[in-house]
């Protein structure tokens, strides 16, 4: 019989995940899980570690952490860090759809713009995060091109979404 040994959301794809004592079931999956990836800025196909195995030297965090069980967290940050860099800080509010918004800049600006991206055989519109995190993971990557940060535009994915 199987068992479940560790319960993983990856709330950036591809990016190292997170294990939680307890997660939230959604209509999509585990909370938060792939809610954000990365997309080469110019072809808006998503990125990996098997093209980019520097992503793999990344943590990501989630505050606050009861983001992954209660339905009551409207806004939460995605947090990815780097050693010898500042943490970026990706502010993201569920009650966000669409073209209006989802994610927030440091000035608490809404930052989503749709855009048409590749992830292996799916195409689909997400919401580009915008510019302070695609300046981070461009100079984090730091090999001349520019990478955005996209996120889930459609319905669930989050507790009680």
């Amino acid at each position: 019989m199987p068992t479940i040994s560790k319960l993983i959301s990856y709330p950036i794809k591809s990016l190292p995940g997170i294990e939680c004592e307890r997660i939230a079931l959604t209509s999509t999956g585990l909370a938060l899980d792939r809610t954000l990836a990365l997309v080469d800025a110019e072809t808006k196909v998503f990125i990996s570690q098997r093209s980019h195995p520097k992503l793999a030297t990344l943590a990501v965090r989630v505050s606050p952490e009861t983001a992954f069980v209660d339905p009551s967290v409207q806004e939460f940050d995605v947090i990815v860090s780097a050693e010898g860099r500042d943490d970026l800080v990706i502010a993201c509010d569920v009650r966000e759809h669409g073209a209006e918004g989802g994610a927030r800049d440091a000035g608490g600006r809404a930052t989503s713009t749709p855009v048409d991206i590749e992830c292996w055989e799916w195409h689909g519109t997400c919401l580009d995060v915008g510019a302070d995190a695609r300046a981070w993971f461009s100079a984090f990557l730091d090999d001349g091109k520019q990478y955005s940060c996209v996120r889930w535009a459609g319905r669930g994915g989050f507790p009680g979404g």
